[in-house]
């Protein structure tokens, strides 16, 4: 009885140290499920970074793949920085929050980072490609740019080639009004082509267009080549003209010789035959003489006028020699009766004579 209350005190140290042994244990208990929840929340934000490095690595692949000619630009390299660095930021933050227990409270805020960073990443791949489809359509423009001006300066070549073939071959022509005024349409039509192509170059409708913009390349070339046609023409009537010309001065010529001739031959007559000049003899013959010369004149005009002189002019001026002739047949025919009257006047004189001796 009288260690009762020893007793009593043990067993209520007992009760104390199996309630502390309790608590331990449900401590312990707690301790343990808060580090298996910080590895599990650890582990699925390790799973969610292999993940995410793997979406980027995808999308710098598919950009290295599909968009070969801007992978290196500064857009591209500027958002892949970026990336990389909110990736670090959130593999920090991660290790940051493990070490100091506050991992699973911050697991919703880390997987926002995480929805950003994909974002940025979706983000980067368009970027890439928009900038890949606007350098191949600029690529394509300036191919289309090229093409175009490759036939302006073959159309300014053709022109030029032209020229100097004119200058050439067709020199009394170069300046004609007919070649100038061809030549400047030639050059206004190449002008406006190629104001249409710089047109279609500035509003980038060139690639889709470069067909309808080059359709007047034909019209010019065609223009070229009438360009020459009509300078040989304009030649070759220069040539006609001149030789024209020359036939007329050479046919006038002989006009004019022909009237001197007679003009001789009368004065020949008004000097030496006084006595018949004013005959029937001599005025038929001079006016008949007239009447020739004057129908080879027309005749001379008339092939001017038509254009035939050059080609016909041994046949036009063929009654030369017969006038020719005809002058000098007046001219003797005047000075016989002239004789004949001075002959007929000395006979006269000798029968008076004669009878007054």
């Amino acid at each position: 009885i009288e260690k009762q209350e020893e007793l009593m005190t043990k067993k209520a140290e007992a009760e104390a140290a199996i309630a502390a042994l309790i608590e331990t244990a449900k401590k312990a208990q707690a301790e343990y499920e808060a580090e298996q929840a910080l590895n599990a929340a650890y582990a699925y934000a390790q799973a969610e970074l292999v993940k995410l490095d793997s979406v980027f690595a995808e999308a710098v692949e598919t950009i290295n793949n599909e968009c070969p000619d801007v992978k290196e630009s500064e857009a591209v390299q500027t958002a892949k920085t970026a990336i990389e660095g909110q990736i670090a930021a959130l593999r920090e933050a991660v290790e940051a929050g493990k070490a100091d227990g506050t991992l699973i409270e911050k697991q919703e805020e880390l997987m926002t980072k995480k929805a950003e960073a994909e974002a940025a990443i979706t983000a980067m791949v368009e970027t890439a490609k928009k900038a890949q489809a606007d350098y191949e359509t600029e690529q394509a423009l300036n191919a289309a740019y090229a093409q175009a001006m490759e036939v302006v300066n073959g159309l300014n070549q053709k022109l030029a080639s032209a020229v100097t073939a004119i200058e050439t071959f067709c020199p009394n022509a170069k300046d004609a009004d007919v070649v100038t005024e061809a030549k400047a349409a030639i050059e206004a039509q190449i002008a406006a082509l190629s104001e249409a192509i710089e047109a279609a170059k500035a509003d980038g409708s060139l690639t889709a267009n470069i067909e309808t913009v080059l359709a007047p390349k034909s019209d010019i070339e065609d223009a070229i080549t009438a360009l020459m046609e009509i300078a040989k023409k304009a030649q070759a009537d220069y040539e006609t003209e001149q030789a024209l010309n020359a036939a007329y001065a050479q046919a006038t010529e002989v006009v004019n010789g022909l009237n001197e001739k007679l003009a001789s031959a009368m004065e020949a007559i008004e000097t030496f035959c006084p006595d018949v000049k004013d005959s029937t003899l001599v005025t038929d013959a001079q006016a008949a003489i007239e009447a020739q010369i004057t129908a080879l004149s027309d005749a001379i005009e008339a092939a001017k006028a038509d254009g035939s002189l050059t080609a016909n002019l041994a046949t036009i001026l063929a009654p030369k020699t017969t006038i020719e002739a005809a002058i000098t047949k007046l001219l003797e025919d005047a000075r016989q009766a002239q004789k004949d009257i001075d002959t007929g006047i000395e006979e006269i004189a000798a029968q008076q004579g004669a009878s007054k001796i």
